[in-house]
């Protein structure tokens, strides 16, 4: 402190000083040239006022105001930034150390880009194209079959595609799927040597729970019944299995005994039995048909249906219906 004169802050660095340091800790700015200037300024006069010791006074005054103003400027411009003129140079060592916390992604990276992704990325040796490998382990390869994505210096797996696993150079899996920007998005069929299938679902990586062989089974009868009210027949058609398109008729002659039809409704659509390749429903069903004077037949069924899975899609291998109810609209 000089002349009870205490200072808070450095004016150069703005850095917090206590009152009895000379130097400032940060930049090493002298605090008691600073502490002076302004003590210059403080300092009340004892002698008379006449014209030239006023304006002695006055001119110091002035000069000491200059000095802190000057010093106080310095401050605020080292504070918030100058557009016009470069900070005071700073040693290496901390200026290194500044830019590597402010600017972390300035750090160079490693250029492997396996390291940069992790140990969850795996890459087609052949391709250079990467997939989400929910497992990894050593000694584990793959095959990608598909379409890619690039991304900077990478290329990633993305749209159907198949790929294949192998550990020690051996196949372990096959899976087929649709991939976006090298992540499992959708249901997955997953084949293993033994020729055992199974299916998973996944949403951008992350592996969800399948919905039951009920649910899907249900799902799959109300879009056939969909399909007729919006006259895709074809669709319709598709969903029976083989056995069942011979018991209806070849395609046109099907499509045709719906020529008329203007909805097929399903509802109090419960299951009796369920298995995880087998569905057995009960269902209501409401058909409204145009008749040749233009008005609306309604037909109401009771009914059951098997529906079975046959290469992950559910389809209706037979169904049975007993009318209950009829009436014109």
């Amino acid at each position: 402190m000089i002349d009870n004169v205490t200072v808070n802050f450095c004016p150069l660095c703005g850095d917090r000083v206590s009152s009895t340091e000379s130097l400032c800790r940060k930049c090493n700015y002298d605090l008691n040239d600073y502490r002076a200037a302004i003590s210059q300024t403080l300092t009340p006069t004892t002698e008379p006022l006449n014209d030239d010791t006023s304006e002695r006074k006055s001119k110091k005054i002035f000069v000491g105001s200059l000095a802190v103003a000057t010093f106080a400027c310095i401050g605020i411009v080292k504070i918030f930034g100058s557009s016009d003129a470069p900070p005071p140079a700073e040693p290496a060592a901390q200026v290194q150390q500044e830019k590597i916390t402010s600017h972390p992604a300035e750090v160079p990276q490693a250029e492997e880009p396996a390291l940069i992704l992790g140990e969850h990325w795996i890459k087609d040796a052949d391709s250079d194209i990467y997939l989400w490998n929910p497992e990894p382990k050593d000694g584990k390869s793959i095959s990608w079959s598909g379409g890619f994505v690039q991304d900077g210096k990478n290329k990633f797996a993305d749209g159907n595609g198949v790929v294949t696993w192998y550990r020690d150079g051996k196949v372990i899996q096959v899976d087929e799927g649709t991939f976006e920007h090298g992540l499992h998005n959708g249901q997955f069929k997953h084949t293993f040597p033994s020729g055992r299938t199974v299916y998973s679902n996944w949403n951008r990586g992350e592996e969800i729970p399948l919905p039951s062989a009920a649910e899907e089974a249900r799902q799959a009868f109300i879009n056939y019944h969909s399909a007729i009210t919006n006259g895709n027949y074809r669709m319709a058609y598709d969903m029976l299995t083989a056995e069942q398109q011979q018991r209806v008729g070849n395609f046109n002659d099907y499509a045709a005994g719906y020529s008329n039809t203007l909805s097929s409704e399903i509802d109090d659509l419960s299951t009796v039995k369920e298995s995880d390749d087998s569905v057995t429903l009960n269902y209501r069903l409401t058909a409204r048909d145009r008749t040749p004077d233009g008005k609306v037949k309604v037909q109401q069924f009771h009914g059951q249906a098997v529906l079975i899975k046959v290469d992950g899609s559910w389809l209706i291998s037979n169904a049975r219906s007993q009318r209950f109810n009829q009436y014109v609209e």
